[in-house]
């Protein structure tokens, strides 16, 4: 059976709108009217509710006002933030920010290869193919952009699997996709964030890591750096917000 491309027509309309804004900073300051996107760490601050976003290249924003008051999140995960910047330096941060609107990125550990087991194969993630959009590494995590055919009957299944051995560089991994036989009806894009701290390099090293993908192509193999790497802030027209069509995966 010849495999389905993945659609592509509502990812091509979300490149061309985001791309269209003008980042340009006029003399007076930041505009109200100005939305970014970013994906982010959200970092929380104890128990009540209060929370730092960390961007991918160590840059610290600071909610000082907020549009979603019943937002209170509890562990440190990934999310995909949009804010409007209020100043720059605002008690020890480098901005203070107007959360406009945000949501959260499935952030997992990624499967050691010595976790798996006869009774958990590698086969047991899948092998569905994938469209990657963007894969990187920021703020000690592999995030991967993805698009994937969906029939709106199941929640899909993605993890990033080890398939070299545990502890020793250089590190292998293989995205994996199960879509446990949902039909591919409509193409939907998605986000999922792995933590890599588990991850050592010797001194010297040069920190790359290797991640192998099934695409609608055939099989690609991505090199990853695991450092600190530049920020992916997109300025992002307000109006277009409800218009992100993303899907969730576990």
């Amino acid at each position: 059976m010849k495999t389905t491309k993945f659609l592509l027509m509502s990812l091509c309309a979300a490149l061309i709108m985001s791309g269209a804004v003008s980042c340009s900073k006029d003399d007076s300051g930041y505009s109200l009217g100005r939305v970014w996107r970013s994906v982010v760490t959200v970092d929380p601050i104890g128990k009540g509710g209060t929370y730092s976003l960390t961007l991918d290249d160590g840059t610290r924003l600071w909610p000082a006002g907020t549009e979603i008051p019943f937002y209170r999140p509890t562990t440190r995960h990934r999310a995909l933030a949009y804010y409007t910047i209020l100043s720059d330096t605002f008690q020890g941060y480098d901005h203070a920010i107007l959360m406009r609107s945000i949501r959260d990125i499935l952030t997992k550990p990624f499967i050691e290869s010595d976790m798996l087991s006869t009774s958990k194969t590698s086969d047991d993630f899948g092998s569905d193919p994938i469209s990657v959009i963007d894969i990187w590494y920021g703020d000690g995590y592999i995030n991967v952009h993805f698009g994937a055919n969906h029939g709106g009957t199941k929640r899909h299944l993605v993890n990033l699997v080890q398939v070299s051995q545990s502890g020793i560089p250089p590190y292998v991994f293989e995205f994996r996709h199960n879509a446990f036989g949902d039909p591919p009806r409509y193409g939907r894009r998605a986000f999922v964030a792995f933590d890599m701290a588990k991850l050592k390099f010797p001194a010297g090293s040069d920190s790359t890591v290797t991640v192998r993908v099934k695409t609608f192509d055939g099989e690609k193999r991505y090199k990853i750096v695991c450092r600190r790497s530049v920020d992916k802030t997109i300025p992002y027209e307000a109006r277009s917000m409800a218009q992100e069509e993303l899907v969730d995966v576990e």
